[in-house]
């Protein structure tokens, strides 16, 4: 079952990353992160795990502002 998962992951997150690519949706950028970002507060330091990062884009995110980050996702890789 988990390679059938991974495998449709895999299908669908070619597409999704031509759409999103490293910036994110603007959505993602205008509504979703700022709200995330208020939640978690500063990050500088912590140590994050990332449970379904997709292509990563919330990690990177994270990591940028000083966060320590794993992402781990259904594809086939198994991680980001």
């Amino acid at each position: 079952m988990r390679r059938r998962v991974g495998s449709e992951w895999d299908k669908a997150a070619k597409a999704w990353d031509v759409q999103v690519a490293d910036q994110g949706m603007w959505y993602q950028r205008n509504v979703i992160d700022p709200v995330v970002l208020n939640m978690t507060g500063p990050v500088r330091g912590r140590r994050i795990l990332e449970i379904g990062c997709g292509n990563g884009y919330l990690s990177r995110l994270l990591a940028a502002k000083g966060a320590k980050v794993v992402g781990t996702s259904a594809g086939s890789s198994g991680d980001t």
